[in-house]
């Protein structure tokens, strides 16, 4: 089928498929989506500061040779004929090349998607929904409840290691949202500080979901059986 799309999660890059190497041209554009920022930042390279936006990538073209199992020149002629198509931008920063991701929002939001459906679906003269359309209807609105409220925190937005946990964009977001419920709303300070703890636990997510469920103020470690109950007990955030 040639309608519809799919979330890819960041730790395919690191799954034993993208072992296999050389990479064919399909493989490598989804690499350079997989690799691309998903937030502004900054990063040094060989003691320079350099600035990246969301969507971009500073990557040498040895280090893409080496991903995809390509010699520098194929990667430069692959690079180029993205370009040409309005697929990507490079720039030549001496030290290594930035990529940016034309339209990135169209491969990342999904809100987008969701949009692009219904407008087809109102072309098409469609007007019966499906089981099945509603159900990722509403996967796509806690979806779309989770990125509102990450982006509404862009000072203070999770590191790319919570980012990268399976579940952790909408545990966090229903953190923010359960916390202003209750009138108990998170504070810049209070989040970096939460942000640092979760990072030293062993699983965030679970952590998350028990004090929602719970209704508790705080996030505790979650009890094992063969965890003493000082540590369970004591207060994390």
């Amino acid at each position: 089928m040639s309608k519809g799309w799919i979330a890819l999660h960041k730790r395919l890059m690191h799954h034993w498929v993208a072992d296999d190497k050389p990479y064919n041209m399909l493989a490598a554009w989804i690499d350079i989506l997989l690799a691309v920022n998903w937030r502004d930042g900054r990063t040094v390279i060989g003691r320079k500061l350099l600035h990246y936006e969301r969507g971009e990538s500073l990557k040498s073209l040895d280090t893409w040779a080496e991903r995809w199992g390509w010699n520098k020149s194929a990667v430069r002629r692959f690079l180029k004929l993205l370009e040409k198509d309005g697929m990507i931008r490079t720039t030549n920063e001496t030290i290594t090349t930035r990529i940016t991701v034309c339209n990135y929002e169209s491969y990342q939001d999904v809100s987008n998607g969701s949009e692009t459906e219904t407008k087809r679906r109102r072309n098409a003269g469609e007007t019966q929904v499906t089981p099945e359309e509603q159900d990722n209807n509403r996967t796509m609105k806690q979806k779309n409840k989770s990125v509102r409220v990450l982006k509404s925190k862009k000072d203070v937005a999770p590191p790319p290691e919570l980012m990268e946990i399976d579940g952790f964009p909408e545990a966090w977001a229903d953190w923010m949202i359960f916390r202003t419920e209750i009138g108990k709303s998170l504070v810049p300070s209070t989040i970096q500080g939460q942000f640092k703890k979760l990072l030293k636990l062993r699983n965030p997510v679970a952590v998350i979901r028990q004090s929602i469920e719970n209704g508790w103020q705080g996030l505790f470690e979650v009890k094992t059986q063969n965890q003493p109950k000082s540590l369970y007990d004591r207060k994390l955030g």
